[in-house]
């Protein structure tokens, strides 16, 4: 849809892992997993995607987890 839309940047809010049952670290892995093989594909207009993280454990393991991203892809 991003691409549809000629988005260039978008932002994904880390809800619904933990408070609803699902596990962070799963929806992290996910989410990140996800964004990585978008942006490797032609990604369009898309220049800057967020990942929006409400507490710092979060973020620190969305910090972790597109660092590893970044070392595989090399």
């Amino acid at each position: 849809m991003a691409v549809q839309k000629n988005i260039e940047t978008i932002a994904f809010p880390a809800i619904s892992a933990g408070s609803y049952g699902f596990p962070a670290a799963r929806a992290a892995g996910i989410a990140v997993r996800t964004v990585c093989e978008f942006c490797a594909r032609a990604a369009g207009n898309v220049r800057e995607v967020r990942f929006v993280c409400f507490q710092p454990e979060m973020a620190d393991l969305y910090e972790k987890l597109l660092a590893a991203e970044q070392t595989s892809a090399q």
